[in-house]
């Protein structure tokens, strides 16, 4: 018995094709939180970068997985230049500050 060919544009999920319609989703990460009295700084360090103003009122850092990983590139960029070791985000996406 010969299998049926599938038609992919017929089959197509709707879910998966949700993302691309709304816009890649902002998530909010506790592991590059930085002190309120860091924000401005913090702010004004991430414009210089090219990376805008990521950081909100609280010192949370907001933005797409790939604004969060071009920033932690620039950072590690710039430690690499101090002599410092690179930065890791371990931010596990369920609430967990480490």
């Amino acid at each position: 018995m010969a299998r049926k060919k599938r038609n992919f544009r017929v089959n197509q999920s709707k879910v998966f094709s949700v993302p691309a319609i709304v816009g890649q989703k902002r998530d909010i990460s506790r592991a590059l939180k930085v002190g309120r009295s860091q924000i401005a700084a913090a702010n004004e360090q991430s414009k210089a970068m090219g990376c805008g103003e990521p950081f909100r009122a609280d010192g949370c850092y907001e933005g797409t997985r790939a604004e969060k990983r071009r920033y932690i590139q620039e950072l590690n960029l710039r430690r690499a230049d101090h002599g410092e070791p690179p930065m890791v985000n371990f931010d596990g996406g369920y609430g967990d500050e480490t």
